[in-house]
């Protein structure tokens, strides 16, 4: 599928400014300034990311009515429920939470639904559950869960609701509604993640039993220690990494690598990672997918027990255990993935429909939202899959840029059961008899919602940058900019006129690449490559990013290329 390219234009002045503030090439201070860092002082901020540049917790709306409740239930000796979700998001925000409510000695338990016999999120029939308790915390969920709040409150219990998903209809009358998204939020954080909410809570609740003298004589917990928690379920989560997700997942990345958890230095150890080499890649695609098979495959239970271990034997058997479980996803993937692509090409070929929709039975719950976003990738479209099961289908969406799921979502509400989620992913159902009706007007909103070119992939590029100064002081000073992923991508640089030295495919699906340079050889590497490249060949231009490959104790350059064009 032929890409876009988008050569940005960033101020020339603002670009030499930066430059010469943090003293880096050229083309890493347009890449700022293509993020919207465009003065040094930003730009220092940026590149060293610091918790004191956090805001205040209490610019949250109902952060103080939080604040007050869950203090009077710690020092009433109130029972406490703290309710999660079953992705990686909600099992950090559940441990964080837990974590720091033991830290003030509350009696605070959890609870977390089962993904495939209970769904999602806070509902009426979990109220008798938590007979005798006197407060709810949820935590990455809660702002859907009207009705589960009043049959609380009937039943005599608080519940305070912090969850970062986007309110469809009227806020639930808790004690307190903690979310940045909700309409009269005046903090601007709504990039936060669940478990970001759940940390700004933490805070506010530190500041707060400060303030009354809680610590008098004691220890005051240190909330830096909870921040490969919030790394964790925010890189899982795919929330903006800007602002304060980028100063959590900065912080929280330092303490990741240093192991102090016995569970998640296990998982690193299933997955074939070295703590000191652990990224926001290695977050994305080891630890998120491996925690997050527990609640697909069995019981998000397992992942907490893992983040939270303390012992070194039940925390590497807990290890074990989440990666067979992943493996076992990644069996079930494959097949339903070869189903779905052949039902979405036939569909292609037919009609080449702004977005696909798809269903069958047996395609497990768990895993189509994975297989959804493998799609939406390759077709470039809204891709949504279906568990056809039972009268009824219940499944996940992914959407792409520029075309916003909960928007086309809300415009088929009539059609739907349930549904909610961001604009990039969402989860929902509907009765099986709907679903021909549902696919014709949910493919008329994404067309009528969909920004000018949005079917087609677009590659942004920061910058021109010669070959021979894509070497090791680029490489650093690119890597500066990290942590990357959605809002702050990678920076892509182009060049034109390049020589092909030598060029091999590798796993039949990759082409290696030498390119010439004054300055000597770039090694180039372009995965999943759209075309062949001859050896000798020119390369009229092509696109890239500079990153540092570390192979065992080696270290090189390594470009690595998003397209290009060339003469054979």
């Amino acid at each position: 599928m032929k890409k876009r390219w988008n050569i940005l234009s960033p101020d020339p002045e603002a670009v030499m400014s930066v430059a010469g503030s943090l003293q880096c090439h050229p083309a890493v201070a347009a890449a700022l300034v293509n993020r919207g860092v465009s003065d040094p002082r930003a730009a220092e901020r940026f590149v060293r990311p610091r918790l004191s540049h956090l805001a205040d917790p209490f610019s949250m709306k109902d952060m103080d009515r939080a604040v007050h409740r869950i203090l009077a239930a710690v020092a009433r000796r109130e029972r406490i429920i703290v309710f999660g979700d079953y992705d990686a998001d909600g099992v950090t925000a559940t441990a964080l939470m837990l974590d720091f409510l033991e830290s003030l000695g509350a009696r605070a338990e959890w609870y977390i639904p089962h993904r495939t016999l209970e769904g999602y999120g806070f509902k009426e029939r979990h109220v008798p559950l938590f007979s005798g308790a006197g407060l709810v915390i949820t935590v990455d969920t809660g702002i859907g869960g009207a009705s589960a709040v009043a049959a609380a409150r009937k039943a005599g219990i608080d519940v305070v609701v912090t969850d970062h998903h986007l309110p469809e209809g009227p806020l639930p009358e808790a004690a307190a509604v903690v979310n940045p998204k909700r309409d009269d939020c005046p903090s601007g954080l709504g990039h936060l993640a669940g478990v970001g909410v759940a940390f700004f809570l933490c805070v506010a609740l530190r500041a707060e039993a400060r303030r009354r003298g809680f610590f008098a004589g004691g220890t005051e917990p240190d909330l830096k220690d909870l921040c490969d928690l919030v790394a964790l379920g925010t890189v899982s989560d795919m929330v903006p990494l800007v602002r304060e997700n980028r100063v959590l997942t900065a912080a929280g990345l330092k303490i990741l690598r240093e192991g102090r958890r016995p569970g998640l230095l296990a998982l690193l150890q299933a997955a074939g990672i070295a703590p000191h080499e652990l990224s926001e890649r290695g977050i994305a695609f080891a630890l998120a997918p491996r925690i997050n098979a527990a609640g697909r495959m069995a019981h998000a239970k397992l992942a907490l027990a893992l983040v939270r271990a303390r012992d070194t034997v039940e925390a590497a058997n807990l290890a074990q255990a989440l990666d067979r479980l992943n493996r076992e996803r990644q069996d079930m993937e494959r097949e339903i993935t070869a189903e779905a692509l052949a039902a979405a090409e036939k569909k292609m070929a037919e009609s080449a429909p702004p977005a696909l929709v798809l269903g069958a039975p047996k395609w497990h719950p768990g895993v189509v939202g994975i297989v959804a976003a493998r799609l939406a990738r390759q077709f470039y479209r809204p891709v949504i899959l279906l568990n056809l099961e039972n009268g009824g289908g219940a499944g996940s969406a992914r959407s792409i840029e520029g075309v916003d799921l909960c928007r086309c979502l809300a415009d088929c509400a009539s059609l739907l059961t349930t549904f909610g989620g961001h604009v990039m992913a969402a989860g929902l159902s509907l009765k099986r008899e709907l679903l021909p009706e549902f696919e014709r007007a949910f493919l008329s909103a994404v067309a009528k919602n969909a920004a000018a070119g949005a079917f087609t992939e677009t590659i942004p590029i920061d910058a021109s940058l010669r070959i021979e100064d894509a070497g090791p002081l680029v490489a650093d000073q690119v890597a500066s900019l990290a942590p990357f992923g959605n809002g702050n991508p990678e920076p892509v640089f182009m060049a034109e006129n390049l020589a092909a030295r030598s060029s091999h495919l590798v796993a039949e699906k990759h082409v290696r690449m030498t390119w010439n340079s004054p300055a000597g050889a770039r090694n180039a590497i372009w995965f999943n490559a759209g075309r062949t490249v001859n050896a000798g060949s020119t390369i009229a231009r092509a696109c890239f990013k500079v990153q540092w490959n570390t192979f065992r104790d080696s270290r090189d350059v390594q470009l690595v290329v998003e397209d290009l064009y060339s003469d054979a």
